[in-house]
């Protein structure tokens, strides 16, 4: 019961990415702070996950068929609305009964969500999905919507931003 909500979960937005950044390459990078130290550059460095490269493969695959098979295809996440191809799993976890909001409130429950049922949600994944160069983790505390609404959408608004527009024109290597 600990990965499904049902029980307490300890990790964070950080552990995440550095989760996703290791399924999305095979290697299971050193998380670090800084680039350089005065003149001197810091590498990165990280250990392989020791997974084989088909079964990476086969998670690339699910991964990205989860966007354009599932959550994806009705929240604006595939590579015609987005300019790139997106890989990600969501997640929702029911943790208490709470008010329902007024029905006028964006984050008001539809009919098919269990009213009052407080979650909170993720959104985790790579992109370009077939040649991943960064990672994206979206994490919405305390919501009646599962995360095909809440954490999709965020997600939908971030990777649709100027920013990452700019950041995707970048030759692979000039990220910053």
């Amino acid at each position: 019961y600990l990965g499904n909500g049902l029980a307490h979960v300890d990790v964070n937005v950080i552990q995440v990415v550095r989760a996703y950044a290791g399924l999305a390459t095979g290697v299971l990078p050193e998380m670090r702070l800084v680039r350089r130290v005065g003149d001197e550059a810091v590498p990165p460095a990280g250990e392989s996950l020791g997974i084989a490269p088909r079964h990476l493969a086969t998670v690339h695959a699910a991964l990205s068929r989860v966007v354009t098979e599932g959550f994806g295809r009705e929240r604006g996440l595939l590579a015609d609305q987005l300019g790139f191809t997106l890989a990600a799993k969501t997640g929702s976890a029911d943790y208490r009964r709470g008010m329902v909001p007024p029905s006028n409130s964006p984050d008001a429950p539809s009919a098919d969500f269990d009213k009052g049922m407080r979650k909170h949600t993720w959104l985790a994944g790579w992109f370009p999905a077939e040649a991943p160069r960064f990672v994206i983790t979206v994490y919405v505390h305390d919501t009646s919507a599962t995360a095909s609404h809440s954490a999709a959408y965020v997600a939908r608004k971030f990777l649709r931003s100027g920013a990452v527009q700019q950041l995707m024109d970048r030759p692979v290597g000039g990220e910053r």
